[in-house]
């Protein structure tokens, strides 16, 4: 898989293609948002089960979710993942693909790891163009290591 700038991040030996940004039709006049949380695609965590990825500090990350456009809005232009809180990791490029009610999208960001040791979460939630968050709260949570 490759993120929005063409680097290639997750597992490398799964398939990788190009995928085209679909023409959405125009959402209803009236519509609502809403995004459900599916999966992590990388940098899954599970703290219950003792899993917390653990990274090098400093290290580059691409971090991948898969969610559910619930809402009757399209995600259009202007729909965007924000940081909603938690350690304040530095990051660069969220990206939102176009989604069109009731279907699913790869949503990812490109974090940096801190270089200090220890454990730290980051929260992101959907926006829309007018400012207003919804949906699920989702989240990175890595270890960094000594």
């Amino acid at each position: 898989m490759k993120d929005p700038a063409g680097n290639p991040f997750g597992d490398r030996s799964r398939i990788e293609m190009d995928v085209q940004t679909p023409e959405l039709p125009p959402s209803p006049s009236y519509c609502t948002n809403g995004a459900l949380f599916l999966a992590d695609l990388t940098y899954e965590d599970n703290p219950a089960q003792g899993i917390v990825p653990v990274v090098s500090p400093g290290q580059r990350i691409y971090k991948a979710w898969l969610l559910k456009n619930t809402g009757t809005c399209h995600w259009e232009e202007g729909y965007r993942l924000v940081y909603a809180g938690g350690a304040a990791l530095a990051w660069e490029s969220p990206y939102v693909p176009p989604t069109a009610s009731g279907n699913k999208a790869v949503v990812l960001v490109t974090l940096f790891a801190p270089t200090a040791p220890g454990e730290y979460k980051m929260y992101w939630q959907m926006q829309d163009p007018s400012g207003n968050r919804f949906g699920d709260t989702i989240w990175v949570r890595i270890r960094v290591q000594e």
